[in-house]
């Protein structure tokens, strides 16, 4: 069944940007970050504040958890702790509704922009409000991304919990002694800490693996340019289009935080410059560029049937 296309949605125009690689994407990323660099800086600068209630909130927390547990806090201090107990539960719900409601939505519409910027189109400042525009899809689409990254989580768990215990006869206090007292291991330990870290990194290396097939599914959702899709959509999507390139994705994505950690590092002022703005210009090359391809081989596809 064809998914319908949104009344008045542009439609891609194949061919217009290179193929996707690693170097076609950078080669093309400065130039299209400097074409869109106003609207991509304010982006960020939206991005930012939004993001400012969030660090005050922890800070706060941070703050009043230090001063509770100092030595020389007065006794009324330390029976406040109940009291701040509770603040921490409003603080965490108030993340969870933040998140969900003004940062999300708020980054899905810089992703967006950067999306308009690798396809040659100035964006708007009114573009971050993509996300609002897709909000059920983009919400979903969190919450689901979360349940799938959760199973390799929970993998990593699995084996090395019930391994390491029957090496200390199910006995926690003597499983923590076990760790703490290296010379009294005995070859059945080793060889269970060797299974343990080999496990986890496997699953690990399936994490990102599946991080970086399921990368696009933000941009899937909040293109304009193609069937509206939903949350699950979005992600299957992202999945198809990426086959064959989650190793180059990889790279492009670690050069690209490379480069926003280094403006980072130098000041906040490039990295509001510089470092975001070309990373969302790189990530929306990067969807653009593999979305073409695929739409490219859809066509094809459905001219031979």
């Amino acid at each position: 069944m064809q998914e319908a296309q949104p009344s008045g949605a542009p439609q891609a125009i194949l061919g217009s940007l290179p193929p996707y690689s690693f170097t076609n994407v950078w080669g093309l990323g400065w130039s299209r970050w400097k074409a869109s660099f106003l609207p991509l800086f304010l982006g960020t600068l939206i991005v930012v504040a939004v993001n400012v209630p969030l660090t005050l909130a922890d800070a706060a927390m941070g703050v009043l958890n230090r001063v509770a547990v100092r030595p020389e806090a007065t006794e009324s201090v330390k029976s406040a702790q109940g009291l701040m107990a509770g603040l921490a539960g409003l603080s965490g719900c108030f993340t969870l509704l933040w998140s969900l409601f003004v940062v999300h939505p708020i980054y899905a519409g810089l992703v967006w922009m950067g999306v308009q910027a690798a396809r040659g189109t100035a964006p708007s400042v009114g573009s971050i409000l993509q996300g609002y525009r897709r909000f059920p899809t983009v919400i979903g689409g969190y919450v689901l991304i979360t349940v799938i990254c959760l199973v390799p989580f929970l993998l990593a768990i699995a084996v090395p919990i019930p391994l390491l215990l029957s090496q200390s006869a199910w006995d926690l206090n003597r499983l923590r002694e076990l760790f703490t007292q290296t010379e009294t291991w005995e070859t059945g330990f080793i060889i269970a800490l060797v299974i343990v870290a080999v496990w986890i990194a496997v699953c690990v290396v399936l994490l990102y693996w599946i991080a970086l097939r399921v990368i696009m599914w933000i941009a899937v959702a909040v293109d304009e340019t193609g069937p509206r899709r939903g949350a699950w959509a979005s992600i299957n999507r992202s999945w198809q289009i990426t086959r064959g390139s989650a190793l180059s994705l990889f790279g492009l994505m670690f050069t690209a935080g490379l480069v926003a950690v280094f403006t980072l590092v130098l000041c906040c002022v490039p990295y509001l410059l510089v470092g975001v703005p070309l990373f969302v210009t790189l990530f929306g090359l990067a969807y653009a560029t593999l979305n073409q391809q695929a739409m490219a081989r859809d066509a094809s596809a459905h001219a031979a049937q």
